[in-house]
């Protein structure tokens, strides 16, 4: 069994308890996402990781949405005698 925590300081990172809990949940996935049974401070960093990482995603939904994504097939050639050994699916 592991423990991994991720802490969060009032006044310092929030003032407000559920912005704290907020905050504490991504140190919290900071520590896990570092391997586990260990601990991380909050920083600032984190939530800026988030909001980046959400506004890909949204941008990405709008691609999909609009048709953006275009299939493209590229051909895994063998060194050994130039053959064929299968293709890569690409979307751009």
């Amino acid at each position: 069994m592991t423990c991994s925590i991720g802490i969060a300081l009032a006044p310092d990172h929030a003032k407000d308890d559920d912005v704290l809990m907020r905050h504490a949940d991504l140190a919290l996935y900071a520590a896990k996402e570092s391997g586990r049974s260990t601990y991380r401070f909050y920083l600032p960093e984190m939530r800026l990781e988030v909001e980046r990482r959400h506004m890909l995603m949204a941008d990405l939904h709008e691609a999909l949405l609009k048709s953006q994504f275009e299939l493209h097939c590229q051909p895994i050639v063998q060194l050994d005698d130039d053959g064929l050994a299968g293709f890569e699916a690409l979307i751009r």
